[in-house]
């Protein structure tokens, strides 16, 4: 299982690089977990990419979990 962890602001005008980052993950590993305890600010695009983040594991037949919030 890879882990990614975030921080700072996840919001819709940095979102991209924290989707960026988290395809990166899925392309190299199934299996994802996302740490967030350093995320100090976040949105709807934030929690639209994680729900993306669970269709991709799903169809990966893989795993995401979401820890640090």
């Amino acid at each position: 299982m890879q882990t990614v962890r975030l921080a700072g602001k996840i919001t819709v005008e940095r979102i991209g690089e924290a989707f960026r980052t988290l395809r990166e993950a899925f392309e190299a590993d199934p299996d994802v977990r996302v740490d967030a305890s350093g995320v100090e600010e976040a949105d709807s695009a934030f929690l639209q990419v994680l729900a993306a983040c669970g269709r991709t594991a799903g169809a990966r037949g893989g795993s995401f979990r979401l820890t640090g919030v």
